[in-house]
């Protein structure tokens, strides 16, 4: 034997994959669908996943690129123009975006509308639960969208929040049986899958959804609030020098306002950051990126309008 041993793991990927994922709801209506793996490692896997239950595929950026095409291989909305415009084009049921190394996923309807990582997560977990019928708690970070925990708290289930990173998720995953673990950054596992966010099995299980019941992601998201009520949310990236981002640190250290704006501050949490719990389930979260220059801004609100006034509310009163 030499020192180098080839691998082939993509057979053995892709049988697992069909024991978490499935397939007969797929092949009973299979998708038109455009796969974008941002010229990344993502390439093949998903196609051929998909071809196999019965879909039809397109697929653009199917090819390795360093440089990836000039462009930032990361599957969120403004990075996925041309998958958005070849949805539109081919009258496409979905778009499945995975980022360079596969495990952060981002989807579009088939309007064209490219559909939060946030409104995936609680999909798939109404989807667990209603559609297939499992049961088990849900995970997410201190940073992901509480709708989750609106639906669990109607099934009688609990929920586990984690500090931002998927590693706590994927504890959650393998110790404490978690049915769902998510990041609003895009990152999703279920139970029985590996621990660890993947974009492929995301992008997978958005198909199966919405096989079973041939409605649109955003209609099933109207759906959802209907029913549970709307949450909005949205993120905001603050570039900061280092001077800049110790100086707000340390303003958060004592950040305990009793309202914000004219919102009610329910409870301060500081596992990571400083996440302010308003009145009528609205929340802020302020925390320093830590892997990048950026103080990021998170809030999730009952509508746009509120969520404008608290974040504007932050700005203020923490200079930003």
């Amino acid at each position: 034997l030499g020192l180098l041993q080839e691998v082939q793991p993509e057979e053995a990927y892709l049988t697992h994959l069909r024991s978490v994922v499935d397939v007969e709801r797929i092949r009973h209506r299979p998708l038109k669908v455009v796969i974008d793996p941002m010229f990344g490692c993502g390439i093949g896997y998903l196609e051929k996943f998909l071809l196999g239950a019965g879909c039809q595929v397109e697929t653009i950026h199917s090819y390795r690129d360093p440089l990836f095409g000039g462009i930032v291989p990361e599957p969120m909305g403004k990075w996925l123009t041309e998958l958005q415009s070849r949805v539109q084009e081919t009258g496409a049921d979905l778009g499945l975006a995975m980022d360079g190394d596969a495990d952060r996923f981002g989807i579009v309807d088939r309007q064209g509308n490219y559909v939060s990582a946030n409104q995936v997560l609680y999909l798939l977990f109404y989807h667990l639960l209603h559609t297939r019928q499992y049961k088990g708690p849900v995970a997410r970070t201190v940073a992901t969208t509480h709708m989750l925990d609106r639906i669990a708290r109607r099934y009688g289930l609990a929920v586990e929040e984690t500090a931002v990173g998927f590693k706590y998720i994927g504890q959650a995953l393998l110790e404490r049986g978690a049915l769902l673990g998510g990041e609003e950054s895009g990152g999703l596992s279920i139970h029985g899958h590996i621990p660890e966010k993947d974009g492929i099995l995301a992008a997978a299980l958005m198909v199966e959804l919405v096989a079973t019941g041939g409605k649109d992601p955003n209609q099933l998201s109207q759906e959802i609030a209907a029913e549970y009520g709307l949450l909005v949310s949205e993120r905001i990236d603050i570039h900061s020098t280092q001077e800049e981002k110790e100086r707000i640190l340390g303003i958060l250290q004592s950040f305990h306002p009793a309202y914000l704006g004219d919102f009610k501050v329910i409870e301060r949490i500081t596992h990571d950051g400083v996440k302010l719990l308003l009145e009528r389930d609205n929340w802020l979260l302020i925390r320093a990126s830590g892997t990048e220059p950026l103080l990021r801004l998170y809030v999730e609100a009952e509508d746009w309008e509120s969520l404008k006034r608290i974040q504007q509310a932050a700005i203020k009163l923490l200079d930003l």
